[in-house]
């Protein structure tokens, strides 16, 4: 096998893996639909059938519902899917997440933000920051003053921190 023909079967593959992954998601659309009308069956049967939780079926049910076809690839783990599905506004989030990407807790952090809610990796700190020397939009590091953030006790004047994302009232 030369390598166009290699990279001709990979491709074949790869494209036959999405029609299937969509393919997947349809039939679990549907069963969700059948469950709705006739009780459980449906998705209980797909999941025994595919080896998987009922749980998986019904996200895989949200995702064909929520998405435009050609955003359903087996490439974006089901976490991120997922994520996007639990935000006001799932295909924003995911488009910013792929770009950016983020995995499915940095979408969740990044969604809790803008709603003011605590994250689990970010410190909300009410305080005024200053841009240090050297400031860049890829690795943003500010100084910040805090008024009642005290870490360990101690009082610091100053704190320096990498901003993850600046967000300006």
């Amino acid at each position: 096998m030369n390598y166009s023909e290699f990279e001709a079967k990979a491709i074949a593959i790869k494209e036959a893996e999405t029609e299937v992954f969509r393919a997947k998601a349809e039939t679990a659309a549907q069963a969700a639909d059948a469950d709705k009308e006739n009780g459980r069956g449906a998705t209980r049967t797909l999941a025994d059938l595919w080896g998987r939780s009922a749980h998986y079926i019904n996200t895989l049910a949200q995702v064909w519902t929520m998405f435009p076809e050609d955003w359903i690839t087996p490439d974006v783990p089901l976490s991120l899917y997922r994520a996007a599905l639990e935000t006001d506004a799932p295909l924003q989030w995911l488009e910013r997440a792929l770009a950016e990407g983020w995995s499915a807790r940095d979408l969740r952090d990044a969604a809790d933000i803008v709603k003011g809610k605590h994250t689990s990796r970010v410190l909300w700190l009410d305080c005024e920051a200053d841009v240090i020397d050297g400031y860049n939009e890829q690795d943003p590091v500010v100084v910040i003053r805090p008024d009642n953030f005290i870490p360990s006790g101690k009082t610091p004047p100053r704190l320096k921190v990498k901003a993850w994302e600046v967000l300006l009232q």
